[in-house]
C-alpha cells in the first residue's frame, strides 16, 4: 500500500488492487510451504525452497517471483532476514510478442477509418496510426509530452527511443487535429475522449492516454 501511495504521488502508475492480492496469496501460499518442510522462521528460507515452490507451477513462475522479489527486498532491508533468496533465481520469458493479432484485413480497414474517417475523433485516429504504423506502446503513448514532437521537423520521439520519428501524412494530421487542453491551476480540461493534458511544474505539457 506504500508503494501505491509513492506512485502516486510521483505521478506513476501504482499497483492495481489485484496485483497486490495475487503478490499476498503467493506469499502465504510460500509461507504454507516451507511450514511443511520444517521451516519455523522465514530467516531459514533458501534459494533451494523458493525454486522448490516456484516449481509448482511453471506457467506462473514469472508472476511469483515477482511477489517473492518484492517481500524479500522488503524483509532483508528491514532485517527480517539476512539475505535475498529470490534475488539470484530467474524467469526467462519467451522473447517476442506472443499475443494475438490484427490480420491484414483487419489492419487495413483500421487504417482506412483512421486516415481518412469523417466521423472518427482525431484523438482515437493519432492513437490508433502510432500504435498501427509505428508500433507505439501504451506506455509510450502515456508518457508522450509535447516536449517529444517537433512542428518543424514533423518528428515524434517516443519516451524510452533514441531517434526522433518521421510522422506519415495520415499520423501527423491527426496528430494536428487534437485540441490542446491545459492543467492550470487546478483545473483540467478534456482533449475529446481520448487524450488530456496539464501543465506541471517543470513546467511543460504532458499527454496522456485516458482508458
Amino acid at each position: 500500500m506504500a508503494q501505491r501511495a509513492n506512485a502516486e504521488r510521483l505521478g506513476l502508475r501504482p499497483n492495481r488492487l489485484q496485483t497486490i492480492e495475487i503478490r499476498l496469496d503467493t506469499i502465504r501460499d510460500l509461507a504454507l510451504h516451507i511450514h511443511a518442510q520444517g521451516h519455523s522462521s522465514w530467516t531459514g528460507v533458501n534459494v533451494t525452497d523458493v525454486e522448490v515452490f516456484l516449481a509448482r507451477n511453471p506457467a506462473r513462475r514469472a508472476s511469483w517471483l515477482a511477489g517473492l522479489r518484492q517481500f524479500f527486498s522488503h524483509a532483508h532491508r528491514t532485517g527480517l532476514v539476512l539475505h535475498n533468496p529470490a534475488a539470484a533465481v530467474q524467469a526467462p520469458q519467451p522473447r517476442g510478442f506472443s499475443g494475438s493479432t490484427l490480420t491484414l484485413d483487419e489492419q487495413r480497414a483500421l487504417y482506412r477509418r483512421w486516415s481518412a474517417g469523417k466521423d472518427v475523433l482525431p484523438h482515437e485516429a493519432f492513437i490508433g496510426l502510432a500504435a498501427l504504423l509505428h508500433a507505439a506502446t501504451t506506455t509510450e503513448l502515456r508518457h508522450l509530452t509535447l516536449d517529444h514532437i517537433s512542428t518543424a521537423s514533423r518528428t515524434v520521439r517516443f519516451p524510452g527511443r533514441s531517434v526522433d520519428l518521421a510522422l506519415d501524412n495520415a499520423t501527423w494530421r491527426a496528430l494536428e487535429g487534437c485540441e490542446l487542453g491545459v492543467w492550470w491551476g487546478g483545473l483540467g480540461v478534456i482533449w475529446g475522449v481520448g487524450l488530456f493534458a496539464w501543465y506541471d511544474a517543470a513546467p511543460r505539457f504532458v499527454v496522456a492516454v485516458m482508458g
